[in-house]
């Protein structure tokens, strides 16, 4: 059996699919899985040697409306379909998370005869929705179980907890020793970041005193994980430079590295991002800043128990009530974020920190 799956583009778009993955690899033990997303830098590693999927193709976009760049898409999109309807796909998913009219034209595209999709996108509906066979309605909430439904739609008795459980595992076999030199018994992993979308991001000033009170409160190494160019280094002072429990690792260890790193991590902190994402797979204590109380949304559960923490608490629902009517990311959503963000106080994150090392 052939199969091809379409979805985001991010590292935590990745993990959001897997549970999925794991499910339709061990219903087809011999089929032949495809991933097909845009922007394959940002996860082709996890992708292709992590999680081992078949075959991997990155999805060009559009990025000009130029005449000479509209001829050079269309060129290479015809190709691209041309091959994809090729392979002869017997199933084709294009996920929660693949809204792009070019996913479904080259669903639609790929002959394949079972094409199977989301009725609906959050509260909207699916605009290409007629050109599935099976339209899924799923009453879920959180992205891992959105994506799973999917799967549902195939067979039933399917347990996505244990899916989850084979994603922490899959990823640990691939762990690599991080060659971090701790000089605690305890580590604090801070992650900064928010990868192409600053207005998710929590002040860097405020991560600094909260890498102050812990180093000053805690016998505990604080290590700081962050793409390239996510927070200016220059704001950290230097007596937190000087201490020896302090790592700024950023942008230098390969992602089996960070995986070893944060397994062995007591706690991490940090915006709505991949790596977070990626510590909250691995089962890992979290406190997660995000842009509305996404627990409906993103995090991997329903639940907000003590283990993976929801800030902030105070604001309930926000994208389900002001941002899901107008999904895409207009500069009033992106205000909306960026507000809800900073209501974080640095006292919100030191508590929770207490609670957590305590």
């Amino acid at each position: 059996m052939k199969i091809l799956l379409f979805f985001s583009s991010g590292l935590g778009d990745a993990l959001f699919i897997a549970p999925t993955y794991f499910a339709l690899r061990e219903l087809h033990p011999d089929s032949d899985i495809t991933a097909i997303v845009p922007q394959l830098k940002h996860n082709a590693f996890l992708l292709q040697e992590i999680f081992k999927f078949d075959k991997v193709i990155n999805l060009r976009r559009l990025r000009s409306f130029s005449p000479n760049a509209i001829i050079s898409y269309m060129k290479y999109f015809y190709a691209l379909s041309k091959n994809i309807r090729k392979q002869k796909y017997d199933l084709v998913i294009p996920t929660i998370e693949a809204r792009l009219p070019d996913q479904y034209f080259l669903t639609f595209l790929s002959g394949a005869k079972n094409r199977i999709g989301p009725k609906y996108w959050y509260n909207h509906n699916n605009i290409f929705r007629f050109i599935l066979t099976n339209q899924v309605y799923s009453s879920n909430r959180n992205m891992a179980a959105l994506h799973f439904d999917l799967v549902r739609a195939i067979e039933k008795n399917v347990d996505m907890k244990r899916y989850i459980e084979k994603t922490k595992n899959v990823l640990l076999e691939a762990s690599k020793d991080s060659n971090i030199a701790l000089a605690a018994t305890k580590m604090l992993v801070i992650s900064p970041g928010s990868g192409s979308q600053p207005y998710k991001r929590w002040p860097f000033k405020n991560f600094i005193e909260v890498i102050t009170y812990a180093l000053a409160n805690y016998n505990c190494d604080v290590a700081v994980v962050s793409g390239s160019g996510e927070y200016d280094t220059a704001l950290i002072p230097q007596e937190i430079v000087n201490n020896p429990k302090f790592h700024n690792i950023s942008d230098t260890l390969t992602l089996p590295q960070i995986i070893h790193l944060f397994n062995k991590a007591n706690l991490i902190i940090g915006n709505d991002n991949g790596l977070l994402h990626l510590a909250e797979f691995l089962d890992k204590p979290t406190i997660g800043i995000y842009a509305g109380n996404w627990h409906l949304f993103s995090k991997r559960f329903l639940d907000n128990d003590r283990k993976h923490i929801v800030l902030p608490k105070n604001r309930t629902d926000i994208l389900a009530n002001h941002i899901m009517d107008k999904i895409w990311r207009n500069r009033k959503i992106q205000n909306i974020y960026s507000q809800t963000v900073n209501s974080v106080q640095v006292n919100d994150v030191i508590d929770e920190i207490k609670a957590a090392l305590d």
